[in-house]
């Protein structure tokens, strides 16, 4: 049970965070539509701009983040690392509400560190999963995995559509139209 709200409230926030994401870089963050580099491809060329190198950055620095899971699980408790990864990632991100829009390079530190930190998450609560279904094997005597991982997948699409559905009601409350967007309340 505690697997099933942690997959509700962790895919929450992935749906909140992503969500609100584009407005901020937009909205919140000075020049984030300023083209820093162009890749020609042959084919077609691709302009970085600020908010394409927030994005690509958090993808890779991400992937990085996952390097370590394996060895840290074999020295520490799955639950410890999982509470103290998400723990990090959820200060890093209260971090950039203090940062002022201008200081790109700050609110990209802190989205890097988030990135970063929340990465190991997946990889240790997927591989706790598998500890219930043992755990229910032993305790009942009957192999129930695929009821479990039913469970969980319910939880996490549960998780995305309410967070994907606080995103809205939130812009919704806050006022949030196109001719809204850049009123300083709002933002």
């Amino acid at each position: 049970w505690v697997l099933f709200v942690s997959a509700i409230l962790n895919l929450g926030n992935v749906a909140v965070r992503n969500g609100a994401m584009l407005y901020f870089l937009t909205y919140c963050v000075a020049d984030s539509s300023r083209s820093l580099f162009s890749i020609n491809f042959g084919f077609f060329t691709l302009d970085v701009t600020r908010t394409v190198l927030f994005m690509s950055l958090g993808t890779l620095i991400q992937l990085a983040g996952v390097l370590p899971t394996t060895w840290l699980t074999k020295r520490f408790d799955k639950r410890t690392l999982y509470i103290w990864f998400m723990l990090a990632q959820g200060l890093s991100y209260a971090a950039i509400y203090f940062v002022p829009g201008t200081n790109y390079e700050l609110i990209l530190t802190f989205h890097l560190i988030g990135m970063f930190c929340g990465a190991p998450g997946p990889v240790i609560v997927f591989s706790m999963y598998a500890d219930v279904a043992d755990y229910s094997e032993w305790k009942n005597n009957r192999r129930a995995t695929g009821l479990i991982v039913a469970t969980i997948l319910f939880a996490i699409k549960g998780g995305l559509l309410i967070g994907s559905q606080l995103s809205a009601l939130v812009l919704w409350l806050i006022g949030y139209t196109k001719e809204t967007a850049t009123n300083p309340d709002v933002i």
